[in-house]
């Protein structure tokens, strides 16, 4: 049996006791009217189906309309706004692709948005499930950043009289945002750098690499220069001292980890720049 309801907005439809609203601007809308008419059940079961998934995955400001997705209302685009539609269409759980549109548009620059995209684009980034992405950083062996700027505000984290920087595990590294810098065309600059694993262990040399972690709302510019293999934030947060290059296939570095544990709103680290690749 079908019953269903046209209104200025929507079709409501109760089809073998099973009900669900589709919105009128969509193609599933039309193709339930087609239905309707046909009185074939099967297919409007299986435009309940489309519907249902929808919903699962459309949360608070995000939302997918005919394989577009909307935030606060606004259509994104970008190398994560595929991934998502990726996810939606193989039903892959996508919180943490969620949590990290959440938060990247939480960054005050359009600029730092864009340029976020070219850098993930670039790395394949990894994501934690609170929305935070996962990077590398040379340092020195003695876990202090390899080069300092004493003229740089730390607001969180031990520095040196050279103002270089402890990265000690947990460490929560924050400098002012407006004390980064944000022209992407200046490769060599002031802020805290994160990079790729290869540029990060270059960068040390004969230092470590430590793996840590900041928020998409954090960016502050991808340099053009080293392939977009580092960028620079304000704010993240150190986990640990990369072992070896197996740790790279722990779950930290699957495009996708699940780790419960890990914390929401931590993260943290600066550095100033005298040679060119300084990170």
């Amino acid at each position: 049996m079908i019953a269903y309801m046209i209104s200025a907005t929507s079709l409501s439809v109760v089809v073998n006791g099973q009900s669900f609203i589709i919105q009128k601007d969509t193609k599933e809308f039309n193709d339930a009217l087609e239905a309707i008419r046909n009185e074939d059940e099967e297919t409007l079961l299986e435009i309940k189906s489309i519907v249902d998934k929808i919903k699962k995955y459309s949360s608070g400001n995000i939302s997918i309309e005919n394989n577009k997705v909307f935030f606060n209302g606004n259509e994104l685009h970008g190398y994560v706004v595929d991934r998502l539609i990726e996810f939606y269409k193989n039903d892959y759980p996508w919180e943490a692709l969620k949590n990290f549109i959440i938060k990247l548009y939480r960054n005050p620059s359009k600029v730092s948005i864009d340029m976020a995209y070219q850098f993930l684009e670039t790395q394949r980034f990894n994501i934690l499930p609170d929305g935070n992405v996962i990077g590398f950083k040379g340092v020195n062996p003695d876990g202090y950043s390899i080069t300092g700027n004493t003229n740089v505000q730390v607001l969180s984290g031990k520095v040196d009289s050279r103002g270089r920087i402890l990265n000690e595990d947990n460490a929560v590294i924050e400098i002012p945002r407006n004390q980064v810098t944000d022209d992407p065309n200046i490769a060599c600059e002031q802020g805290l750098h994160i990079g790729s694993y290869a540029f990060a262990k270059s960068f040390a040399e004969r230092g470590i690499v430590k793996l840590v972690k900041f928020s998409p709302e954090d960016i502050v510019s991808v340099p053009n220069d080293s392939n977009h293999e580092k960028l620079r934030v304000c704010k993240y947060q150190v986990i640990e001292t990369m072992k070896d290059e197996g740790l790279l296939n722990s779950g930290y570095h699957n495009p996708i980890s699940y780790d419960e544990d890990e914390d929401e709103d931590n993260y943290d680290d600066y550095e100033d720049e005298d040679d060119e690749n300084n990170y």
